[in-house]
């Protein structure tokens, strides 16, 4: 199985031992995917790349500007705010506070499925000419990278994404039940 919700929950996790059902989106996925911050660390802990990062009012106020606030918690809302200078009230509990990383016009979706890896180009902004969802050519080192995610995480089934360039990507975010 693939669990979409409640990963950090021990009584489905006792179901799933119970009958023997294994899951793709393991256990230790579900407890360190559900909060960014804990996820940021263990990915920077393990060489990936991610945008610098704040996780107290001082280091907030010390980041490189624009910024960006997002929810702490996978699980809430999609509440995403840009501020330019140093919001009035800051709460690291509640929110994940990261630089903005310049962008070339693009989201690379990396989409994992056991051995296989393949990428999905999303543009920002498209045009009627333009498919907004590209497949692309996945390089190396995004192989690479979302590979790393997958051994830290211990999820199997995933996507990641990244922005930047394709040369220098930074890792944004990881969905543990991805749209393919």
């Amino acid at each position: 199985v693939c669990l979409k919700g409640y990963t950090d929950d021990k009584h489905v996790w006792e179901m799933i031992d119970m009958h023997g059902v294994r899951a793709v989106n393991s256990r230790a996925a579900g407890e360190c995917c559900t909060e960014r911050g804990r996820l940021d660390t263990m990915l920077c802990i393990g060489g990936v790349r991610t945008p610098r990062r704040a996780s107290s009012t001082a280091e907030v106020m010390c980041l490189n500007y624009p910024i960006i606030r997002k929810p702490n918690a996978m699980s809430a809302p999609r509440d995403l705010q840009v501020f330019h200078q140093p919001p009035a009230e800051i709460d690291c509990e509640r929110y994940f506070y990261q630089e903005l990383i310049a962008s070339d016009g693009a989201t690379y979706k990396v989409y994992c499925i056991g051995e296989e890896t393949f990428l999905v180009k999303e543009l920002d902004v498209a045009d009627e000419e333009t498919l907004r969802r590209q497949a692309v050519p996945i390089p190396d080192h995004l192989v690479q990278a979302a590979r790393e995610v997958g051994k830290l995480t211990g999820l199997e089934i995933y996507g990641v994404d990244f922005v930047g360039s394709l040369d220098e990507p930074f890792l944004i975010d990881v969905n543990s039940f991805p749209s393919f």
